[in-house]
């Protein structure tokens, strides 16, 4: 989870970068356009749309803010990337002492957090889709789930999902 996290806040000028979306949603002209075809496409004025569209703006830029250098979060940042670099994708022989304390539970989790925040605003703020991790998400893990405790168990058990009792 945490390489794929840290996939997201890559710098590599040919990965997704963080930094790119925001430098992007700051420009007011890329705004603009946005603005406008997410009116055109709904029908609605772009007076309204820009109402509607701002506040996410304003928090992915927050966000993305937050974990840049000189940003509140960029100590959470860095120690989670050590972490990344030098114990998850490169396993160092002799890791420094920065990354063998590893970041707390607390801080990925937060951090983890952000992230999600980040991609369920600009899922609605650019395509209009509107994605709940933690509701939505929760369906998919229970319909999984469900099919696990189907094979721990046969139809004919007490208790699992197509159980038919005998006739």
């Amino acid at each position: 989870m945490l390489l794929a996290l840290m996939r997201i806040w890559d710098t590599n000028k040919q990965a997704l970068r963080m930094s790119a979306i925001a430098e992007k949603l700051r420009n007011r002209q890329f705004f603009d356009a946005l603005v406008l075809a997410r009116a055109k496409g709904r029908g609605s004025s772009t007076d309204d749309m820009r109402e509607a569209l701002e506040p996410k703006r304003r928090k992915v830029i927050e966000l993305v803010r937050k974990y840049s250098e000189g940003g509140a979060g960029f100590a959470v940042f860095e120690r989670i990337r050590t972490l990344r670099h030098e114990h998850l994708a490169h396993r160092q022989m002799n890791p420094t002492k920065m990354a063998r304390a590893d970041a707390p539970d607390k801080e990925i989790e937060g951090f983890h957090e952000d992230t999600a925040e980040i991609v369920r605003l600009l899922l609605s703020l650019v395509h209009a889709i509107t994605f709940d991790i933690a509701s939505d998400g929760a369906g998919v893990y229970r319909h999984h789930a469900k099919f696990i405790w189907a094979a721990a168990r046969g139809e004919r058990t007490e208790g699992h999902p197509d159980y038919r009792p005998p006739a």
